[in-house]
């Protein structure tokens, strides 16, 4: 099966309607294509055809953002006299950047982020939510999770460089500068607003557990964070289709909010760098994948 992001900003359930039809059961064999940020295989020991290619949906999307904040930052740069490398930040904890994303080097991106995690903890990653799975280790499933959320982090770092960096265009152009860009909010602030808008629970890992919540009534909440955000539209339920697992299901739909969270500012970017400054020769490829 061939998927393409048809917009340089996908929306994931866009992506995952044309996948969908490859989501049998019983389940059908895959190719994992060569991709920035998911290993083949994708989980290594373990079987689990729908669920992964739930995560290929995930990295399409993701993958189609990595290089829509390149084709955001080339021309600015250019225009700045700069060069993308001296001014990329790092993942935390890491020697690893926006151009490392990109090089399809995905051994190289595990082995960072779990290296910073063996150095710093957890904490060094504000996106990542611990634990991944309460009362219970899956090794590989986990590193892909936490893998994910740190690039969504990342990008939320990224937002923060291109704004800069259209401020310092729009000085030397001296045109109106583009309007702040929202605060996304942290994950303290995500749990803090499920469990209030959910009470009795103890924590968030016994809520998702209860099953009695469901995942789009969980996630629906977080839009009231994000001035103006639109309502975020309904995941498929289940996300994964023969497959059994609340907080499994709630961590994937967990980071398929964080990409909705991220691909706001970057809508209000795009129409701000494709208008005010079109000049500069912005231009963003579609990127397709085949499995």
């Amino acid at each position: 099966m061939r998927i393409c992001a048809t917009t340089p900003i996908p929306d994931f359930n866009g992506l995952y309607e044309a996948a969908r039809a490859s989501m049998t059961f019983p389940p059908q064999g895959i190719t994992v294509p060569a991709l920035p940020t998911l290993r083949n295989p994708i989980y290594p020991g373990l079987s689990r055809t729908n669920d992964e290619i739930v995560q290929l949906v995930q990295e399409l999307q993701s993958y189609q953002m990595l290089t829509t904040f390149s084709g955001f930052l080339n021309p600015l740069t250019s225009f700045l006299g700069l060069s993308p490398a001296s001014i990329l930040p790092k993942i935390p904890g890491t020697a690893l950047s926006l151009i490392d994303l990109l090089a399809m080097s995905p051994g190289a991106i595990y082995d960072g982020v779990a290296a910073a995690l063996a150095e710093y903890g957890s904490g060094i990653f504000p996106f990542v939510k611990t634990p991944i799975f309460q009362g219970m280790s899956i090794p590989s499933i986990e590193i892909v999770t936490t893998v994910k959320m740190a690039i969504k982090g990342y990008m939320n770092t990224l937002l923060g460089t291109v704004s800069g960096l259209i401020d310092q265009v729009t000085g030397k152009l001296k045109l109106p500068g583009m309007p702040a860009l929202p605060t996304l909010p942290s994950l303290a602030a995500i749990t803090a607003q499920i469990m209030g808008t959910f009470p009795g629970f103890p924590d968030l890992s016994a809520l998702i557990r209860s099953g009695s919540v469901s995942l789009n009534a969980l996630l629906a909440s977080v839009s009231a964070l994000v001035p103006a955000f639109p309502t975020l539209p309904a995941l498929p339920e289940p996300l994964i289709p023969n497959l059994s697992s609340f907080e499994h299901e709630f961590n994937e739909g967990l980071n398929v909010l964080y990409s909705s969270l991220v691909a706001y500012p970057m809508t209000l970017i795009m129409n701000f760098v494709t208008s005010t400054l079109s000049m500069l020769g912005f231009s963003f490829p579609a990127i397709c994948i085949t499995f």
